[in-house]
């Protein structure tokens, strides 16, 4: 059970981790302009280090 907890953990993470790859620009100066992108990646990057906290 405990080792399924885990593996879950980690695939959500990884997964949260493949969005941001996906949408992060190669500009910061881009990446400020993202707006509620910009948010998005906020979000899913602490929902990562949450998951993995726990």
């Amino acid at each position: 059970m405990r080792k399924e907890i885990i593996r879950t953990k980690i695939k959500e993470i990884e997964e949260s981790l493949d969005l941001v790859k996906e949408h992060l620009p190669t500009d910061f100066e881009e990446f400020l302009n993202l707006g509620l992108v910009k948010d998005g990646i906020y979000k899913k990057i602490e929902f990562s280090i949450k998951n993995a906290m726990r």
